[in-house]
């Protein structure tokens, strides 16, 4: 989401007949779009606009535009620190960046109603996979999560504005997409009711589209419906991101995630008898107040039961607004890093046995560019979302699908040669 936000903030400056600078220091106007999700991203954020604070002072930087979950988070009050940004724009104001660029300075921080894109002229900076906005903000109010305090509430799109964006980039040549949401399975049109089972059974029907992914789904709302959908249609991606964050019920319960453990590994179940090839990712807090060694061990047991393709694991930080950061942070930060080490450990051996498992395999993966090495490889994607490098002996465009059969299974890849 904070990808797609960005390239929004980049082709508003085209459209304002703005041109990239090369260099930082040549830039007229600078714009960080920033999360708040994790402490770190906004010590990150923090960092930078020191930096851009003294170019400002010494060299050509005229405007600076702080965008994102940040502003929204912070409010005003971050102006007190950083007084040289001259304007403050939360993710629901991205889209009338030309309008507010039309005062000196200003604060716009106002959640949208609902979720409406005019995206005729919108210079998508991606080549192969764009990605398209199904709904915006959450109404779970997990208690480590600031999404709701930053993108408010849940807001689903008209079923047939999306309809009408996917079928315009499908003929502009694109052949996969990536649709959007906090909680993308909860999407409910405003004005038709239609659930997401029915859009992606409509978008599925592009005859264009060899693959549609969807993110992020929460437990508690992939419905059987949905499961059917995805059964029924082949270019419906067989990958699924679908965050635990826990493998403890006392934590879960904690977070107000809404399923126990045993749900979610039904749910793992139901999803992989229904859908050929079937690959999850999934979130993991650990660290999270009260989680015990004990707790800790049920997730790790939880990603030795599911055999995930691929993690992404945090080390818990109290998040303001939060339910959670009212309870007493009780486990310290070396102890966090030990239990995160340790889950990736555990997910590093899973997926390069898992990985080693697919010699010989053949499959039809679509080209992202040049692989970083070995020199002359390609780098793609299956179906699945897992990256394969590969060898041949043609040269290939961007989007391009191929078929690559596997001959090495490492740990975070596949490589392979097309065949």
């Amino acid at each position: 989401m904070n990808v797609l936000d960005s390239q929004r903030i980049y082709s508003s400056f085209l459209r304002m007949g703005f041109e990239p600078a090369s260099t930082l220091k040549e830039a007229n106007i600078f714009a960080l779009n920033t999360c708040s999700v994790r402490k770190k991203a906004e010590e990150k954020v923090f960092s930078r606009l020191s930096e851009i604070k003294k170019l400002k002072e010494s060299g050509n930087l005229k405007k600076i535009l702080l965008c994102g979950c940040i502003p929204e988070s912070y409010g005003e009050e971050i102006l007190k620190k950083f007084p040289f940004i001259d304007y403050l724009i939360g993710p629901d104001q991205i889209q009338n960046i030309p309008k507010i660029l039309e005062k000196e300075r200003a604060v716009a921080l106002d959640f949208e109603e609902r979720v409406s894109f005019n995206e005729e002229d919108f210079e998508r900076t991606v080549e192969v996979m764009p990605m398209v906005t199904v709904m915006e903000g959450c109404n779970q109010f997990c208690s480590y999560c600031v999404v709701p305090f930053t993108r408010g509430r849940e807001k689903s799109r008209n079923f047939y504005e999306i309809l009408r964006e996917v079928e315009a980039l499908a003929k502009k040549g694109f052949t996969s997409i990536m649709l959007l949401g906090q909680v993308i399975n909860n999407y409910k049109c405003p004005e038709t009711n239609f659930k997401l089972d029915k859009l992606l059974k409509e978008i599925a029907k592009i005859i264009e589209l060899k693959n549609i992914i969807f993110i992020t789904s929460h437990p508690h709302y992939f419905n059987d419906e949905l499961i059917e959908t995805i059964s029924i249609y082949e270019n419906i991606s067989p990958y699924i991101h679908l965050p635990a964050q826990s493998g403890s019920n006392k934590i879960l319960r904690a977070m107000n995630r809404k399923y126990t453990v045993e749900d979610y590994i039904d749910l793992i179940e139901k999803i992989k008898k229904a859908k050929e090839g079937a690959s999850f990712s999934s979130d993991f807090i650990v660290g999270f107040p009260s989680e015990e060694e004990e707790d800790f061990q049920e997730t790790i047991n939880l990603i030795k039961k599911v055999r995930y393709s691929s993690i992404y694991g945090f080390a818990y930080s109290p998040r303001q607004n939060t339910k959670a950061a009212e309870i007493k942070d009780n486990i310290s930060r070396k102890e966090k890093l030990e239990r995160l080490n340790y889950l990736f450990k555990v997910q590093d051996e899973i997926q390069k046995e898992d990985n080693s498992k697919l010699i010989d395999s053949i499959f039809e993966v679509q080209v992202y560019g040049k692989a970083s090495k070995p020199e002359g490889a390609f780098s793609a994607r299956t179906k699945s979302n897992r990256v394969v490098n590969f060898i041949s002996n043609k040269e290939l465009k961007k989007g391009e699908w191929v078929k690559v059969q596997i001959t090495e299974g490492l740990t975070h890849s596949l490589f392979g040669n097309e065949v």
